[in-house]
């Protein structure tokens, strides 16, 4: 969490603690996506739920092999990767 409270800071959003300048990070970048236009899930970019519930699991097994996931701080499971996929799906 500091870390992107130290990028709140560098950008000059408001807040007094991390977890007032993380929330303040996030209303920026979902302001950003809205004003580019990028949808803020998979879902209203168009994606069939059933095209992601059928490649789901496969996809967060396939993430636990790139290098970039194995360079994380903290290593993930499956099942966390496909909550973060659901969470990028639907927006939870």
């Amino acid at each position: 969490m500091a870390r992107y409270a130290d990028i709140a800071r560098c950008l000059g959003l408001p807040g007094t603690t991390d977890s007032d300048l993380v929330s303040a990070l996030m209303d920026a970048v979902s302001k950003l996506m809205a004003t580019v236009g990028i949808p803020p899930t998979f879902k209203e970019l168009g994606m069939p739920e059933d095209k992601f519930l059928a490649v789901v699991k496969t996809s967060a097994e396939a993430a636990m092999g790139d290098p970039c996931t194995t360079m994380n701080p903290r290593q993930p499971t499956v099942e966390e990767l496909v909550d973060v996929y659901r969470a990028a799906y639907y927006g939870k």
